[in-house]
């Protein structure tokens, strides 16, 4: 076990136990080199009565959960790189008035370098997964095309749907 799902299972109670684990670093260098400190990473833990949110911070965690109870939806989509989109679409305006007036060769570079961009800006999306609870609580992570958004969503329905099934007791 790690580090971080000990501190965790601290604040669990006796009859609860984690059901699924989603780890996730923001991209990039930066990021990661700070991810080998232990900064910036951030778990979701489910558990059979709550979604728990655990970030590694400079010299400890942040710790926050939402009962499962409490839970009003859970979004999943994409978002795609807007500055890289509105770069890209100058820099591909700019090669065609280039190309248009026909003054230089650069016009073609610029349309070359704004299309480059927006596909970039396309096929790079980020993946975004959020869980908002009635009243002000909600997380929101941005994942990596790898991670395995569609097993959360499985178990977080699954996890819901056993609070809301009535205990019937002889």
């Amino acid at each position: 076990m790690s580090q971080s799902t000990d501190r965790v299972q601290r604040y669990m109670t006796n009859s609860e136990e984690i059901s699924y684990q989603l780890s996730f670093r923001p991209r990039g260098l930066l990021n990661w080199i700070k991810s080998l400190f232990g900064f910036g990473v951030t778990t979701w833990y489910l558990t059979d009565e709550r979604l728990i949110q655990q970030t590694e911070v400079g010299g400890g965690f942040n710790f926050q959960y939402i009962p499962l109870e409490k839970i009003s939806s859970v979004e999943y989509g994409t978002k795609l790189n807007l500055p890289a989109l509105i770069l890209g679409s100058i820099a591909a305006l700019i090669g065609l008035s280039g190309v248009l007036s026909d003054t230089s060769d650069a016009g073609v570079l610029f349309l070359l370098i704004g299309a480059a961009s927006i596909g970039y800006a396309y096929y790079r999306r980020r993946q975004v997964l959020a869980v908002s609870a009635s009243g002000s609580a909600s997380f929101s992570l941005t994942i990596s095309s790898g991670d395995q958004v569609d097993e959360f969503l499985w178990y977080i329905h699954a996890e819901q749907q056993k609070q809301s099934e009535p205990v019937l007791r002889h």
